[in-house]
């Protein structure tokens, strides 16, 4: 989702911004982002975030905070699912607002995990837990494209090229890294509330391995997708109760969405209490 501003997409083509990315000018260093703890970045990587983060997903994010405001105001205990946590962002907005509430952040990839360490360190928060894999459709190790370039695109294998290769002519970094199931990840003090999702081409495999977590604790979901796919994505959540809308717009999901809201008529929240925020 992240990262993608036009003037930084060209620089990250030209090689002389290749050389400082590689070089240790790039090491990671401690941001202050408005989180009231300081967020690991690297300096030329993650320049976007640095120069512009209150564009950086406006809509997503406005959705994100109203969500965890009115989890707080119903005394809801559930957790937070962030799904290819990249380096926090989400994982950072929903422990301010809600500091006591357990949140899990999933990510394979190994220069990520880093940062999220290194903020995580000087954050000192007791109630979160950094879970090194990628969500699947199952329990075993796969075939990573990692994103060295940006950080923000890194995909399990897949049918289609990685985006580094289609957009910014750099080859992927090929590693393996460990999956998990959401179902298998469950259990009696770790059932999520809001999930977000956000795993580059592979949330049908997300979706496939939380079915029983989807069935029984119905959490609000917030995932990107985009067709071809996200009509899979529709067919799977609606068979399963859930309501579905562009979570940008907050509006009909047409050919242009890019971001999905979910949620399950008895879920965590009510849908009276949703159309408050969605409307």
């Amino acid at each position: 989702m992240l990262l993608f501003t036009a003037p930084l997409h060209t620089l990250r083509k030209i090689k002389v911004f290749r050389i400082l990315h590689y070089s240790r000018f790039n090491n990671p260093k401690l941001y202050n982002l408005g989180y009231g703890h300081p967020v690991a970045l690297r300096p030329f990587t993650h320049a976007s975030i640095r120069w512009r983060k209150q564009q950086l997903e406006p809509g997503i994010s406005k959705l994100v905070k109203n969500i965890a405001k009115e989890l707080d105001l119903q005394n809801d205990q559930g957790c937070f699912f962030d799904v290819g946590a990249n380096i926090g962002l989400y994982t950072w907005e929903v422990s301010k607002i809600s500091p006591h509430r357990k949140i899990l952040a999933f990510e394979p990839d190994p220069e990520n995990i880093k940062l999220l360490q290194k903020t995580l360190n000087v954050a000192n928060l007791q109630n979160l837990e950094i879970c090194k894999c990628a969500l699947s459709n199952r329990v075993s190790e796969v075939l990573f494209f990692q994103d060295s370039l940006t950080s923000a695109t890194g995909c399990v294998a897949g049918k289609d090229k990685p985006w580094i290769e289609q957009y910014l002519n750099s080859s992927a970094n090929e590693i393996r890294v460990k999956t998990n199931t959401l179902d298998s990840v469950i259990s009696d003090d770790n059932n999520p509330s809001l999930i977000k999702i956000d795993v580059e081409g592979h949330e049908v495999e997300v979706l496939e391995g939380g079915r029983n977590t989807l069935i029984k604790i119905k959490p609000l979901l917030i995932l990107e997708s985009f067709p071809p796919k996200q009509r899979t994505i529709l067919s799977i959540l609606k068979e399963l109760g859930y309501k579905l809308i562009d979570a940008d717009r907050h509006g009909l999901i047409n050919p242009n969405t890019t971001n999905l809201f979910a949620w399950h008529p008895k879920g965590p929240l009510q849908e009276a209490t949703i159309h408050k925020f969605i409307n």
